[in-house]
């Protein structure tokens, strides 16, 4: 009994610390900042909670803020990048440039979220050795990672869930270093 409380209490803290920052840190999938007018925030599990054990389910490099609407069509679809197929058979969501298909079960974010999808999936696979196949394949995975380095509010909202869990995303945090991409080609191809 004891242990769900503190569960629960922990939980709660975490969606105060993370909405109570509203402009500081990213709204995943939103991050051209469009007036969406339907839905409110909620928070988004970029690795999602189906493939994870319970243990890693609060862990912040992997929770964003995103609005509610996004977040459901978002559901537990792959990540895919548009190049791969035919945007015809995808659904634009709201003015956002995220499109999903709920045939194929894929969601393309828009592309100012690509790098924190990718370097947050490259933190859960590696803390906790989970498989990201069936979120996002390796090739995207990679190019995101290459192709969208941190932005100002990646690396703010790195610092706080490290002021919180004593923990960086060193896949942020390395991004600038000599041996990046071969060490991240190592780990992830």
């Amino acid at each position: 009994m004891i242990f769900i409380c503190l569960r629960l209490f922990k939980m709660l803290l975490m969606v105060s610390l993370i909405t109570s920052l509203k402009s500081s840190l990213p709204e995943i999938y939103n991050l051209n900042g469009v007036n969406i007018k339907k839905g409110f925030m909620s928070l988004e599990h970029i690795f999602p909670k189906c493939y994870m054990n319970k243990q890693s389910f609060n862990d912040l490099h992997n929770i964003y803020k995103c609005n509610n609407l996004i977040n459901n069509h978002r559901s537990n679809y792959k990540f895919i990048d548009e190049s791969l197929v035919d945007l015809n058979e995808f659904k634009r969501l709201y003015e956002t440039d995220n499109f999903i298909s709920s045939k194929y079960q894929l969601f393309i974010p828009e592309k100012e979220s690509r790098g924190i999808i990718a370097r947050s999936i490259m933190y859960m696979s590696f803390e906790y050795n989970y498989k990201f196949n069936k979120v996002i394949d390796s090739d995207v995975l990679i190019e995101w990672c290459l192709k969208y380095p941190p932005n100002k509010e990646e690396l703010y909202h790195n610092h706080i869930a490290f002021i919180q869990q004593f923990k960086k995303n060193k896949f942020i945090d390395l991004y600038n270093k000599k041996n990046y991409k071969s060490y991240i080609n190592k780990l992830f191809s």
